[in-house]
Protein backbone atom coordinates (compact mmCIF):
# COMPACT_ATOMS: atom_id res chain seq x y z
CA UNK A 1 0.00 0.00 0.00
CA UNK A 2 1.68 3.34 -1.06
CA UNK A 3 2.46 5.91 1.33
CA UNK A 4 0.17 8.98 1.86
CA UNK A 5 3.81 10.80 1.15
CA UNK A 6 3.94 12.17 -2.34
CA UNK A 7 6.04 14.92 -4.22
CA UNK A 8 4.26 16.97 -6.78
CA UNK A 9 5.24 19.56 -9.31
CA UNK A 10 3.74 20.60 -12.59
CA UNK A 11 5.38 17.54 -14.24
CA UNK A 12 5.50 14.47 -12.50
CA UNK A 13 4.01 12.84 -9.41
CA UNK A 14 6.66 10.27 -6.96
CA UNK A 15 4.63 7.76 -4.56
CA UNK A 16 6.76 6.36 -1.80
CA UNK A 17 5.36 2.62 -1.88
CA UNK A 18 8.26 1.72 1.29
CA UNK A 19 10.64 2.46 3.24
CA UNK A 20 13.18 0.06 5.06
CA UNK A 21 15.97 1.08 7.89
CA UNK A 22 19.73 -0.48 6.98
CA UNK A 23 20.70 -0.54 10.34
CA UNK A 24 20.97 3.13 11.69
CA UNK A 25 23.17 3.52 9.09
CA UNK A 26 20.33 5.45 5.96
CA UNK A 27 17.51 3.85 4.29
CA UNK A 28 15.95 1.38 1.74
CA UNK A 29 13.04 3.50 -0.35
CA UNK A 30 10.79 1.92 -3.04
CA UNK A 31 8.86 4.11 -5.02
CA UNK A 32 7.05 5.46 -8.02
CA UNK A 33 7.57 8.34 -10.59
CA UNK A 34 4.70 9.31 -12.77
CA UNK A 35 5.50 11.64 -15.42
CA UNK A 36 2.41 13.05 -18.26
CA UNK A 37 3.77 10.90 -20.80
CA UNK A 38 4.39 7.59 -22.49
CA UNK A 39 6.76 6.28 -19.46
CA UNK A 40 6.68 6.25 -15.27
CA UNK A 41 9.14 4.52 -13.40
CA UNK A 42 9.73 2.18 -10.33
CA UNK A 43 12.43 3.66 -8.54
CA UNK A 44 15.22 2.01 -5.74
CA UNK A 45 16.85 4.65 -3.53
CA UNK A 46 19.73 3.73 -0.84
CA UNK A 47 20.48 7.00 0.86
CA UNK A 48 23.04 6.54 3.89
CA UNK A 49 22.86 8.77 6.84
CA UNK A 50 25.21 10.32 9.11
CA UNK A 51 25.24 10.02 12.67
CA UNK A 52 22.74 13.27 13.10
CA UNK A 53 20.02 12.11 10.04
CA UNK A 54 21.64 13.58 7.20
CA UNK A 55 21.99 12.05 3.90
CA UNK A 56 25.63 11.99 3.06
CA UNK A 57 25.24 9.62 -0.10
CA UNK A 58 22.30 8.99 -2.48
CA UNK A 59 22.37 6.00 -5.28
CA UNK A 60 19.13 5.34 -7.62
CA UNK A 61 18.19 2.77 -9.04
CA UNK A 62 15.08 3.12 -11.58
CA UNK A 63 13.17 0.93 -14.23
CA UNK A 64 10.48 2.46 -16.98
CA UNK A 65 7.29 1.35 -16.97
CA UNK A 66 4.31 1.98 -19.54
CA UNK A 67 2.50 5.53 -18.51
CA UNK A 68 -0.75 4.64 -16.47
CA UNK A 69 -3.27 7.58 -15.56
Amino acid sequence: MPSTLSVRDRKWLCIVDGVENLDDVGVVIEGRTKYPAERDYVNLWIVRLDAEGRATAFTEWYMPRPHQD
